[in-house]
């Protein structure tokens, strides 16, 4: 006796699934949804990346701006106290090229410009070396203000609108 292949059922509980799979999707003629993780993915992407990618420049932003203050503070310090080991100023003019400098070293060793078109530095105070006693200036109060234009790939993200975004702190030092 010999049976023909098609009236023989599996025994395969895998084979009843698929049957059962094919009756229900055979009478509606619905597509599987095969490709609904593709679209998902190509929907969130770009989104996730958005994220991902403001919160990088952000740090970087953030970066910028901790490094100009201490630049900035440098540069008070330097003009608030010019006296010390290792420092002789004679002059006023010696005391505001010390703070430049300290402050633009301070600027380069953290990685950022010091060229004329991307950082501006500010020294205010008036000093007068003249009338010094053991603190070494009259000076009362020293003010440093530093400016930088980050530039950023993706300031959309930044909320800014445009690159490069202008970034500035001011450091004011008291004599005590």
């Amino acid at each position: 006796m010999r049976m023909k292949a098609d009236n023989v059922k599996s025994q395969d509980p895998l084979s009843k699934k698929r049957q059962r799979r094919h009756s229900i999707y055979a009478g509606h003629r619905r597509a599987l949804p095969r490709g609904q993780a593709m679209v998902e993915m190509a929907l969130v992407l770009p989104i996730f990346l958005f994220f991902i990618f403001g919160i990088i420049e952000m740090g970087r932003a953030w970066s910028v701006k901790q490094v100009m203050t201490n630049a900035a503070r440098e540069g008070a310090r330097i003009l608030i106290l010019p006296y010390g080991p290792g420092y002789a100023y004679g002059t006023a003019e010696d005391v505001r090229v010390a703070a430049q400098q300290a402050v633009e070293d301070y600027l380069h060793f953290a990685g950022l410009s010091t060229a004329a078109g991307v950082t501006e530095i500010v020294l205010d105070g008036n000093i007068n070396l003249n009338n010094a006693g053991p603190g070494g200036t009259t000076l009362r109060k020293a003010k440093v203000t530093v400016t930088h234009y980050f530039d950023t790939p993706l300031p959309v993200i930044l909320l800014s609108g445009s690159s490069p975004i202008k970034m500035g702190v001011t450091s004011v030092m008291e004599r005590e």
